[in-house]
């Protein structure tokens, strides 16, 4: 077996181990409310320390004018009608037939 393998059925028993342990702990022990506490406190970290990063990316990455573009009144951001992709309908593409010219 490569490694790679293993480490996935690693991966795979100790999750499942590890869901027996939580509920053990949820249902059956002493610990029930504490667990409680503690899986909500995880639960709305994690919801808010991902919303808290993506303000910060947002807030410190720059605008390039790679990212913002204008789309032209006139048909398109390449100004020759359609999506952009200069293979409209009726375009005609090296060959002579309609379409982009990249299909074989």
């Amino acid at each position: 077996m490569d490694r790679r393998k293993g480490t996935g059925i690693m991966i795979f028993s100790l999750s499942i181990a590890g869901f027996f342990v939580y509920a053990y702990l949820l249902m059956l022990s002493e610990w029930s409310p504490i667990i409680q506490q503690l899986s909500m406190l995880m639960i709305v970290g994690g919801i808010l320390g991902v919303i808290a990063w993506i303000g910060y990316v947002t807030a410190t990455t720059r605008a390039t004018s790679a990212t913002i573009t204008s789309y032209d009144d006139a048909g398109g951001v390449d100004g020759n009608g359609g999506d952009g992709d200069g293979g409209g309908s009726g375009d005609k593409g090296k060959d002579g037939k309609s379409g982009s010219g990249n299909t074989p």
